[in-house]
């Protein structure tokens, strides 16, 4: 009985160990969808005007580390810029058409109350870039988009907006905001605000 209750163990130990191992296989494979540099203390920073390692504070970005098959770079750009000191620049070679996370850019979500309208507001100087900005509603169960495309060169800066009306969902929701670069070319982005209507 003694041991028929040792190899029983034995082989408790050894499918708990297995599982272990799937488990740390499954996700040391699994790669990010994208990059945030955290820090609690800073607000928005739609002006990207605080950051580490070339990526502003409390942003999620996709970036040549986490979108394959693209060869594109996200710095700031202390010469070209509407509002403080810098702009969020992309310079793309090669991206993918999907948008989201497989496409070079960038994303936040933000608490919302429903039945609210919000406005977003950023803006946008492009040479070549094919662009794609969405704002939304997200929860557990669903996600609702108003998106805007903008494929035209403008060597002026451009005030972007988007409006969006959150509606009463049974599931707590956040409102989303995505902005992605579709094509080659390049693009800046500064100003970034959200707000109630």
């Amino acid at each position: 009985m003694q041991i028929f209750y040792l190899y029983f163990l034995k082989l408790q130990m050894t499918q708990f160990s297995l599982k272990i191992f799937i488990f740390a296989f499954i996700f040391s494979a699994c790669s990010p969808m994208s990059e945030i540099q955290l820090d609690p203390t800073i607000d928005l920073n739609g002006g990207f005007e605080q950051s580490k390692n070339e990526l502003p504070y409390n942003w999620y970005f996709y970036t040549p580390k986490t979108v394959k098959k693209s060869e594109f770079k996200i710095f700031l750009d202390q010469n070209i810029y509407k509002e403080g000191k810098q702009s969020l620049h992309f310079s793309v070679t090669k991206c993918s058409q999907t948008g989201g996370h497989l496409s070079p850019g960038f994303s936040q979500e933000f608490s919302m109350e429903a039945g609210k309208k919000y406005t977003v507001l950023f803006w946008l100087k492009n040479k070549g870039c094919q662009i794609s900005a969405k704002l939304g509603q997200i929860s557990i169960k669903t996600g609702d988009y108003k998106v805007i495309k903008v494929d035209k060169n403008n060597n002026e800066w451009e005030l972007i907006s988007l409006i969006y009306q959150t509606k009463k969902t049974e599931n707590p929701s956040k409102l989303r905001f995505e902005f992605n670069v579709l094509s080659k070319g390049e693009c800046w982005v500064d100003g970034f605000e959200i707000k109630p209507l």
